[in-house]
């Protein structure tokens, strides 16, 4: 018989249905002639299917999901039901609970307030009903914080594949469906690739999951995503006037007016990709209400550039993220301020709300103040010494070399001992660093200040204050590991006491590290009544 009239699919299974068989396929039933085919057709096949090989294996896919329910579920049983005592301090009293609840561990323990995190969401929906939140999973992607934000109506602002199956498998146990067609929708409509620069096996991922919107800021850019994800829809994002902020990002990311809209529109509709919309992003922790005006002004010139020049009818704008977590002290710059003039903008740029949806990135708006660490000091060293210089600090509170000690050796002769004040400090060694939660004060200019835990101290009634300035060290072998120093308000603290620094729940643990082999901080989730006593 000639090899072109062999039927090489009589009674064989197809490759996706050997991928799904539960016993492998007996080969030793087909002739040599059959066999040689069927060699060719699978090697074919496979190299076919490289890149889908992920979206194959739906045993895996089936397993993950079950998996996420599992997780999930279990994540459901573990928020604590917590009765505040009126005259108490909420997240005091909530830490003292949890540290008995976990038998004062010697890892940091950070405690998530669920009822902030809603309260979070209602205050957004309020001041900004027009603006749909894509919550910038990078912050801080503990599952609870995000499957919680999914249940308040929350969508995903997502950087890489691996967030985006984060969210897959919350979306999928949330849903309770494990047809990848249903996820695949649900992804389309709930996420946005935010991240204008992306690996190609990343675009690859996103591509077969199932997300669709996604950001270009440069025209190879836009011929990546052109060649890997065709039909993407592209948001093009510009750059922004983001001196003022907390973390700048427009010398990294964003185009300017002029190349948006002279180069990559054009490049963008010669390589037949959907332009969707505009992007921007004023820089995390924006404290500048004239840099989201300019940024919304520009937007609507690349509204107007599409249509009159290409066009094209833009749809989508996103407007970033930036919005504080808390608002500042003393700052005329609050949330409530930001969202008016928001508002006040999106009505005189974009008048008709059936024309363009609005969207945006928030972050730090969501993940900040619902968190609190709670960090363990482990070990109290009082220095005395006629040195005048601390190790290189990652946070301080602003005291000067003159001020401080360290346990330093001193070329200081005994004479002038004798002719000078010997000065003390304490160090504080807590369970968790700038290598941990701390690598804030590094990476995101955060400002965190700790809190002696109230019923520990109180107990204990008031301490010696001898040596009143204290240095705060982390756990770990590394003498930069220093979080504060000068610090004059601990005077009462000792060894297996606590610390409790509130609003850290934003690019804290996310950029964790296991250092070391320290741990990261155990996530407690709570939510809480008042009661009257």
């Amino acid at each position: 018989m000639d090899a072109s009239e062999v039927d090489v699919t009589a009674g064989l299974p197809s490759i996706e249905e050997m991928v799904y068989l539960d016993q492998p396929f007996d080969f030793t039933q087909l002739s040599l002639e059959q066999l040689e085919i069927e060699k060719l057709k699978l090697e074919i096949a496979l190299r076919q299917e490289e890149i889908r090989k992920v979206r194959l294996d739906r045993r895996a896919l089936e397993h993950m999901n079950a998996a996420a329910a599992a997780a999930d579920k279990e994540c459901d049983n573990v928020i604590h039901k917590i009765h505040v005592p009126k005259s108490h301090d909420s997240v005091q009293y909530v830490a003292g609970e949890a540290l008995r609840d976990l038998d004062d561990p010697d890892v940091p323990v950070m405690l998530l307030d669920l009822d902030q995190l809603e309260n979070q969401m209602k205050q957004w929906k309020d001041l900004l009903p027009r603006v749909i939140p894509y919550y910038a999973v990078k912050c801080n992607p503990d599952p609870m914080l995000v499957k919680t934000l999914y249940r308040l109506g929350s969508r995903f602002d997502c950087a890489t594949v691996n967030e985006m199956r984060l969210v897959e498998s919350i979306l999928s146990a949330e849903m309770g469906a494990a047809d990848a067609q249903d996820i695949n929708k649900m992804m389309s409509s709930h996420v946005v690739y935010a991240n204008p620069t992306k690996l190609p096996s990343h675009l690859v991922g996103a591509r077969d999951l199932g997300v669709e919107l996604l950001v270009a800021d440069s025209a190879s850019e836009i011929a990546k995503i052109a060649h890997y994800h065709p039909k993407a829809k592209l948001l093009l994002r510009l750059a922004c006037v983001d001196n003022s902020a907390q973390c700048p990002m427009s010398a990294k990311f964003g185009a300017s007016l002029g190349v948006t809209v002279t180069v990559l529109l054009e490049e963008a509709m010669n390589h037949g990709l959907n332009v969707v919309g505009v992007s921007f992003h004023v820089g995390s922790g924006c404290s500048d209400i004239h840099s989201l005006t300019k940024a919304l002004v520009d937007a609507r010139e690349v509204f107007d550039a599409a249509a009159s020049r290409y066009g094209l009818k833009l749809s989508v704008l996103d407007i970033g993220g930036g919005f504080q977590g808390v608002d500042k002290e003393g700052s005329p710059v609050t949330f409530k301020s930001m969202s008016t003039v928001v508002n006040s903008l999106l009505d005189t740029l974009f008048p008709n709300p059936d024309e363009v949806q609005v969207i945006a990135e928030p972050g730090r708006y969501f993940a900040c103040s619902p968190c609190a660490l709670i960090t363990k000091i482990y070990l109290k060293n009082v220095v005395v010494s006629a040195a005048s210089r601390l190790p290189e600090v990652a946070g301080s509170a602003g005291i000067s070399d003159e001020d401080t000690m360290d346990g330093g050796s001193s070329s200081t002769s005994s004479d002038e001992l004798g002719e000078r004040k010997l000065s003390s400090m304490t160090r504080l060694y807590l369970n968790d660093g700038v290598y941990g939660s701390f690598n804030c004060i590094l990476y995101d200019h955060q400002e965190v200040w700790p809190e002696p835990l109230h019923e520990e101290t109180e107990a204990r009634g008031t301490q010696d204050a001898a040596n009143p300035t204290h240095v705060l060290f982390g756990p770990t072998c590394d003498g930069f590991d220093t979080i504060m120093n000068g610090v004059t308000h601990l005077s009462e603290m000792d060894i297996g006491d606590h610390l409790l620094w509130r609003n850290m729940g934003a690019y804290t643990t996310a950029a964790a590290t296991s250092f070391n082999g320290f741990d990261t901080p155990i996530y407690w989730y709570y939510r809480t009544t008042a009661t009257t006593t």
